[in-house]
């Protein structure tokens, strides 16, 4: 599996043939503050420019790496075996209202 963030804080999560992409709902991050994110579906086998968005066409499939990604930021690590600790809330659903995330508890 991979995780990815970027800049604008939008994450991704890949396991096997299939991408998981939480888009903003705006379009800049500061419209998107506060807002729930987008799940987009990808298949790169098929589709590596990633075109064809699967999300309503594949929900068990949403459902699946989505419990996939909450196990990983749960562990703190993507690597199997490997128990680490997040320094922040991790919070792919929404898109963060302030620049900085808040501290873990």
């Amino acid at each position: 599996s991979l995780v990815s963030h970027s800049n604008h804080g939008e994450f991704a999560y890949r396991s096997g043939p299939w991408k998981l992409v939480f888009r903003n709902a705006g379009e800049s991050l500061d419209q998107s503050r506060g807002q729930a994110t987008v799940a987009e579906l990808y298949n790169l086998e098929s589709d590596r420019s990633e075109q064809r968005d699967l999300a309503a066409e594949r929900p068990e499939v949403v459902e699946r790496l989505r419990e996939e990604f909450d196990q990983v930021i749960a562990s703190g690590a993507s690597r199997p075996g490997l128990q680490a600790r997040n320094d922040a809330v991790v919070r792919y659903d929404r898109t963060q209202p302030e620049r900085w995330a808040p501290a873990a508890e």
